[in-house]
């Protein structure tokens, strides 16, 4: 049909728009990718046994253990890492990732593969993050984190932090 007779006829012109094409092509695929990924990712985080997400701590003549074998810990505090097997000496968060001290004890640590329990105080975040990348590298295979974090120690202003602790724990301010 000549254009002409188009314009003359009550014909309905049906147009695509093309970022739509695109946007259900997409749609249409993410949706079943995401439907296929689910069950592998809880099949996967259900084949880890039990006793690899739970550590038996204990002290043993003084001596700190995990799971019967010997192991040391760190804490990762506001100001920076302290290392219990070098007499608590504090590392600062600007040198984490570049003190020799802190790389060569880790290093001890995977030779002898011993774990490494660090206790994350309720600031330490950043040191307990940086220190991760540092061990990533020189540090021992197992390390097990225990937060002493209470329910509102991620807020660095004090007062919304006594806030927080007024609406989550009531007047007494505790558990």
């Amino acid at each position: 049909m000549p254009p002409e007779q188009v314009e003359d006829a009550d014909v309905d012109i049906i147009r695509f728009d093309p970022f739509s094409d695109v946007l259900f092509g997409l749609v249409a695929i993410v949706i079943p990718a995401i439907a296929i990924m689910l069950p592998l990712l809880r099949a996967a985080a259900d084949a880890v046994p039990a006793r690899d997400r739970r550590a038996a701590v204990a002290f043993v003549g003084g001596e700190l253990t995990i799971e019967g074998r010997r192991a040391d810990a760190f804490a990762a505090a506001a100001e920076g890492v302290r290392m219990r097997s070098q007499g608590d000496r504090l590392v600062p968060v600007d040198r984490i990732l570049d003190d020799r001290g802190l790389a060569l004890e880790l290093g001890r640590l995977r030779q002898l593969d011993q774990p490494l329990l660090l206790l994350i105080e309720p600031e330490g975040q950043e040191a307990a993050f940086l220190l991760e990348a540092v061990a990533a590298v020189h540090g021992p295979r197992r390390i097990i984190q225990v937060r002493l974090d209470p329910a509102c120690g991620f807020v660095r202003n004090p007062q919304l932090r006594d806030r927080c602790i007024a609406a989550t724990y009531g007047a007494t301010g505790r558990p």
